[in-house]
């Protein structure tokens, strides 16, 4: 997963937040005992601890947006949407997820952006 979220995130290929929705549906049993269930503590400071790991491991795309903001911020993101989505109908479109994730997530906070606090 911690792959699939980086690459997610790095927005250098339009799949790869396809690539991990659609690891997430392959395995979607497990996937809503893990976001729906008792082990969802565990699975959010798991989330976080892999969301640190990326944003520290390679150059920001917004240097503006400080890395203790923007690890909650992302780590909460992709929990929320992946934990509603595990409790939708099994036939509920990937795709919606997949453009769900891209703009809530990857556009505001992975795509370069510009932010002047003047």
């Amino acid at each position: 997963m911690l792959k699939l979220g980086e690459a997610a995130l790095g927005a250098r290929e339009p799949s790869s937040s396809a690539q991990m929705c659609e690891y997430v549906q392959a395995n979607r049993k497990l996937w809503t005992t893990l976001l729906t269930g008792g082990a969802s503590s565990a699975m959010r400071t798991e989330f976080m601890r892999i969301a640190r790991e990326i944003a520290y491991s390679r150059p920001q795309a917004n240097p503006w947006l400080p890395i203790d903001l923007a690890v909650p911020f992302v780590t909460s993101g992709i929990f929320e949407i992946l934990a509603w989505w595990m409790r939708q109908p099994e036939d509920y479109p990937v795709d919606h997820v997949i453009k769900l994730f891209n703009a809530l997530v990857v556009d505001i906070t992975a795509r370069p952006r510009t932010l002047s606090f003047a």
